[in-house]
């Protein structure tokens, strides 16, 4: 989910898994000043735990699946693709 902090400010992305898994996660993915930006961090934390199931707001070939996937971490910037 991404939400604008308000006129000129910046946009905020928290990834959260569907209420009825029982493991949901809650993750801080991102705060830029640009929507797009912020739906990119969404991507990458989402394609971290869904794998090739998650549903992405860009064509999934935009990122390197593999390694987001293989990374102990969530990567950022272009880490990710």
């Amino acid at each position: 989910m991404a939400a604008g902090l308000g006129p000129g400010q910046r946009w905020r992305t928290t990834q959260v898994g569907q209420p009825e898994e029982a493991h949901r996660h809650v993750v801080e993915a991102g705060v830029a000043a640009a929507e797009e930006e912020v739906a990119e961090a969404y991507n990458i934390a989402v394609i971290t735990f869904r794998g090739l199931n998650a549903i992405t707001n860009f064509d999934m070939s935009c990122y390197d699946v593999k390694s987001i996937l293989d990374s102990p971490v969530i990567p950022v910037g272009n880490g990710a693709k």
